[in-house]
């Protein structure tokens, strides 16, 4: 690098005192012309290599607008919501921590399309039409699936026909495997796909990891439900979850607590 390339470029947009401006004569108008000039030049955008990595300059445009756009779901026609009701949060707060998206081709026309996993209520596929439209295609594809509470899912060729089928998780299951037809309709597999679980599965992830050949898959599990949840307000008193074991007085006082099953020792000295 030379020493122009450590100078800041000037900003366009920045008012410059005329008197300073006056002063750059001689070697200062010189090096302030260079400067100029090379803040004109492309960036040299080949690789460096480091030690254990590499890295290369970005050519970042200096004017233009912002990357991404904001289209309103009149513009898409996505009006998906994932909302869940209070009284179901209540019972199990695990319900609140919300669902997957997974995108794919699942009709063949060779642009992709969107399924929205739903905690509460039926899920949505929103088949592409182009142009940044989107057509809700649910009860027609037969993922609408509203009865569980819908996680994770993925877009994966399971039988090797090309064609994207879906794999779909449920906090506390069923986990459920849809095979697709290749016309972006899909038939619920059931217990034959060996994905039954009752589990609190949130997320997958599939990839060919043994050489074998064929897909396998990893789904991260959480609890279905917090020991909380399945007590009332009542139950998690106090007085009610810890009971005394011992007399009081100079030997230890042993407090046994059970909260869901799982019993706890404490002891405490009087």
């Amino acid at each position: 690098m030379n020493g122009l390339d450590s100078l800041p470029c000037p900003d366009p947009d920045r008012r410059y005192d005329p008197i300073l401006v006056a002063l750059a004569a001689g070697r200062r108008f010189l090096v302030l012309a260079l400067l100029v000039a090379a803040c004109g030049r492309p960036v040299v955008t080949t690789w460096h290599e480091g030690d254990g990595y590499r890295w290369r300059a970005l050519d970042v445009p200096r004017k233009g607008t912002a990357g991404f756009t904001l289209l309103r779901p009149r513009r898409t026609g996505i009006t998906f919501r994932n909302t869940v009701s209070e009284s179901l949060i209540v019972r199990n707060r695990i319900l609140a921590e919300g669902g997957g998206v997974c995108l794919g081709d699942v009709d063949g026309d060779e642009i992709v399309d969107i399924f929205l996993a739903r905690t509460e209520g039926a899920n949505a596929l929103y088949r592409n039409l182009g142009g940044w439209r989107f057509e809700d295609t649910t009860e027609r594809a037969g993922v609408a699936a509203p009865d569980r509470y819908s996680t994770g899912c993925v877009f994966v060729d399971v039988d090797g026909n090309r064609h994207l089928d879906l794999i779909l998780l449920a906090l506390g299951g069923p986990n459920a495997l849809f095979l697709n037809d290749g016309t972006g309709r899909f038939t619920e597999q059931g217990e034959d796909a060996a994905l039954t679980s009752s589990a609190g599965s949130k997320t997958i992830t599939v990839a060919e990891v043994d050489g074998d050949g064929y897909l396998d898959m990893y789904v991260v599990n959480y609890k279905a439900y917090t020991t909380l949840d399945r007590m009332s307000p009542q139950g998690r008193a106090f007085d009610q979850a810890v009971r005394q074991l011992g007399p009081r007085g100079r030997h230890p006082l042993a407090l046994r607590t059970e909260i869901g099953g799982a019993i706890a020792w404490r002891y405490e000295r009087q």
